[in-house]
């Protein structure tokens, strides 16, 4: 019985840091989307963005779950944020942490 609660404390706690804003999940989606967004910076359409991001995810995640989740949330949700940021010219490194606003894996308001 105490290894029991003490596995449940440690799943609300992990659960806690990842819906953070400096959790888990939202420095994971800061590094996979500063990346996605330099491999599909050559895109020149919105398709194309989608098509690249699930390329990229494949070459990348592997079979980690928590990069799985993150690249299918990106790859469903996050495209017309990646697309906008590259029309925009920003910096992937800067534009990552709005986008992961934007999918809400980090804490904030979306500006884009």
């Amino acid at each position: 019985m105490k290894t029991f609660f003490v596995v449940v404390v440690a799943t609300l706690a992990l659960a806690g840091q990842m819906a953070s804003a400096g959790g888990l999940f939202c420095s994971y989606c800061d590094s996979l989307v500063g990346a996605g967004i330099t491999y599909c910076e050559g895109a020149k359409t919105e398709d194309q963005v989608k098509q690249l991001l699930t390329k990229y995810c494949d070459e990348v995640v592997g079979s980690s779950s928590v990069g799985q989740m993150v690249c299918n949330l990106l790859v469903d949700e996050g495209v017309q944020y990646i697309w906008t940021v590259i029309q925009k010219g920003g910096t992937p490194s800067q534009e990552a942490q709005a986008v992961c606003q934007c999918i809400d894996l980090c804490s904030g308001n979306c500006s884009l």
